[in-house]
């Protein structure tokens, strides 16, 4: 599925593995997605979060802050963590934008167009507290 993947874009998907096991989490949530996205700051995915305003440095502990907040569950035996309906729903968002925009692979700036559009998780409602809209994101891309 990740071969279409930038090697940024797998190591968000990465990071936001490592992070739902750092904080005990049995499943990859779009917050965990949010926060590999945050920590990978040279991908094109922070960089727009940046000339958008928005301090990555803040944003980053306020998502580690909500993670703390949200408690622990069981974590899972494996590595590799399944993923929440809304992460699954934020990787098909990316690649659907991938595809719309003619780029031919999955960058981090698709993924952070994934989560915008992932209006039930966690990361789409804090972007949106920040004012960051989709419709601006992708004119910075286009």
């Amino acid at each position: 599925m990740f071969e279409r993947f930038t090697e940024r874009a797998r190591n968000v998907m990465a990071l936001a593995n490592q992070q739902a096991q750092r904080f005990g989490h049995n499943r990859v949530g779009t917050e965990h997605i949010f926060l590999g996205l945050l920590k990978e700051d040279t991908g094109t995915g922070a960089k727009t979060l940046k000339n958008r305003g928005v301090d990555t440095k803040k944003m980053l502990h306020e998502i580690k802050q909500f993670l703390k907040l949200k408690g622990e569950s069981e974590p899972a035996a494996e590595n590799k963590l399944s993923p929440t309906a809304p992460a699954v729903q934020v990787v098909q968002h990316a690649i659907e934008e991938a595809r719309a925009l003619k780029h031919d692979h999955i960058g981090t700036e698709h993924l952070l167009l994934g989560l915008l559009r992932e209006t039930d998780g966690i990361a789409a409602q804090t972007l949106a507290n920040l004012g960051v809209k989709i419709e601006d994101v992708r004119e910075n891309l286009a």
